[in-house]
């Protein structure tokens, strides 16, 4: 008789679950960068498409390396396009707007925006509210590059696109 009864609730909670549902977890996925490709040197790119922001992780041999880190959010064919730049060299942060593949960037106001710096393991986050890049439909593509002087960089391929969890 215990062992139907505990079947009974475990199985009414099974289907509650199963009703009410779990949840949502945001969409997220990496790009690794082979080691040694270019100078600085990018390792990996993790993202996280979240309902209220937007978070991406670059991880590096030597993040001292990077005088600029660029963390792109992509979507659809014509170039448009989110950019956080920061450039701890020169004391600069932003958020970029790109309305097509050859337009000039305009800044964007975003209070929310945070750099994360994670220096002992070469890392930068930056995590971008929603409402900071509001053109930006629910699926999204991510990139970064990191640079060093003028033609030195090195940069991560486009993530597939991932939806908004």
């Amino acid at each position: 008789m215990q062992a139907r009864r505990c079947i009974a609730v475990l199985a009414g909670t099974m289907i509650a679950s199963a009703l009410v549902g779990t949840p949502a977890q945001a969409a997220s996925g990496s790009i690794s960068d082979p080691r040694g490709d270019a100078y600085p040197d990018v390792l990996k790119l993790a993202f996280v498409n979240g309902d209220a922001a937007v978070k991406m992780t670059m991880t590096h041999v030597d993040v001292d390396a990077a005088e600029s880190e660029w963390f792109f959010i992509h979507w659809g064919t014509v170039g448009k396009r989110y950019a956080v730049l920061e450039s701890r060299s020169a004391g600069q942060r932003e958020l970029l707007y790109y309305s097509g593949a050859s337009a000039v960037p305009v800044p964007k106001a975003c209070a929310g925006l945070k750099v994360i710096h994670r220096d002992a393991y070469d890392r930068t986050k930056v995590v971008i509210p929603r409402s900071c890049i509001s053109k930006a439909p629910n699926g999204l593509r991510f990139s970064g590059k990191a640079t060093a002087g003028i033609r030195s960089f090195d940069e991560t391929k486009k993530s597939p696109r991932i939806a908004r969890g």
